[in-house]
């Protein structure tokens, strides 16, 4: 039986859309990645840290709903044309999803396709980039994210910015939201761009129990900066307070940073240190773990090599951090040992003999 339509209810089932969605689009093989990343040691305190090649868990299958691929700052196609605030030089080639409206009508078609021949499937966006950078309308965003629908890929959103956002102003979003929802065209949001780094824990906590409140059915994420994985008030308990109030409104999502900068003799992270850190998380973010959850969060690879791809850097282990050692990192991510395997990638990802992950 159809379900009943409501225009009044924010993440009802009235105003998606009717029709069959798109099928999936067939991925192709790409090159093989390069060898694995070697060993390396933890040059502050003299431990090892192994390089682990096997892949922690089963992936699921590209139509898993709630699994992430994803490639926001990876993607390479020669001769893209440069954009306002994009990249130079090699750099130049690699796509940003979240840019996505700048970049040429005939080159968004290509990006679109060429995405989901990688085998990715969520296509971020960052709303307060074509808001208040690009001059987009509600209309032209809501027009931008059919398009992905019908590329059969997954929208998703970025929903404030430090550079363009009041971090008091939470309904701000509300209207772009509502439009979304009106096409089913926000499965997947987090509320804003490194939340930690301009707002305070009271502030972040308003926006999330505001959009989680609003539209219960998307799936919201957690994005913070390099190496957070909560930002709760202060005090021993913050990550305690911070996870148990994202799970009372329904949020489990971490879309976890890594440290690319250059700022100590760690940095930035090789593999082997990637999955160290990431293996911290993977002990804590659920019930048995040390901050003694009463229940579990998912967490994603989600940026691990993509300001260094973006200045044209090298990473932790030395490799140029191009595309196709971008999805190295981002296969070996997925390769961190631990209780809670990360439930997908953000950077890019590939198997070793080239096939989408």
């Amino acid at each position: 039986m159809t379900p009943a339509i409501d225009t009044a209810r924010p993440g009802g089932v009235l105003g998606r859309r009717l029709a069959m969605p798109p099928e999936i689009p067939v991925p192709v093989a790409r090159a093989p990645l390069p060898p694995f990343d070697p060993d390396s040691i933890d040059h502050e305190t003299g431990a090892s840290l192994p390089v682990h090649t096997t892949l922690n868990g089963t992936i699921p299958p590209l139509e898993d709903p709630d699994y992430l691929r994803a490639s926001l700052w990876s993607l390479t196609l020669e001769g893209l044309p440069a954009i306002p605030g994009g990249a130079g030089g090699a750099a130049q080639s690699r796509v940003l999803t979240y840019l996505f409206e700048r970049y040429p009508p005939d080159w968004q078609q290509r990006i679109l396709t060429a995405y989901g021949q990688a085998g990715y499937r969520q296509f971020w966006r960052s709303w307060p980039d074509e808001r208040a950078a690009s001059g987009r309308t509600i209309a032209q965003y809501v027009d931008d994210t059919k398009r992905v629908q019908d590329a059969g890929l997954v929208p998703a959103h970025f929903l404030r910015s430090k550079y363009y956002d009041d971090p008091n102003d939470v309904t701000n979003c509300d209207a772009v939201v509502d439009a979304l929802l009106a096409i089913d065209g926000i499965p997947w949001a987090a509320h804003a761009w490194e939340a930690s780094l301009w707002m305070s824990p009271a502030q972040y906590r308003a926006v999330i129990d505001h959009d989680a409140t609003r539209a219960p059915g998307v799936r919201w994420c957690i994005h913070l900066q390099q190496a957070y994985a909560d930002f709760g008030p202060d005090g021993s308990d913050h990550s305690v307070d911070f996870w148990e109030k994202n799970f009372a409104v329904g949020v489990r999502r971490l879309l976890y940073q890594y440290v690319t900068t250059t700022n100590g003799p760690n940095e930035p992270w090789s593999a082997g240190m990637l999955q160290a850190r990431g293996n911290d998380v993977s002990v804590r973010c659920g019930p048995g773990g040390p901050w003694g959850l009463s229940q579990r969060f998912d967490w994603f690879a989600f940026e691990v090599v993509a300001q260094l791809q973006f200045n044209n850097q090298r990473d932790g282990d030395g490799n140029i951090a191009d595309e196709l050692h971008g999805d190295l990192k981002g296969y070996e991510t997925l390769a961190t040992p631990g209780p809670v395997p990360p439930k997908g990638y953000g950077n890019g990802a590939r198997r070793p003999d080239g096939s989408h992950v």
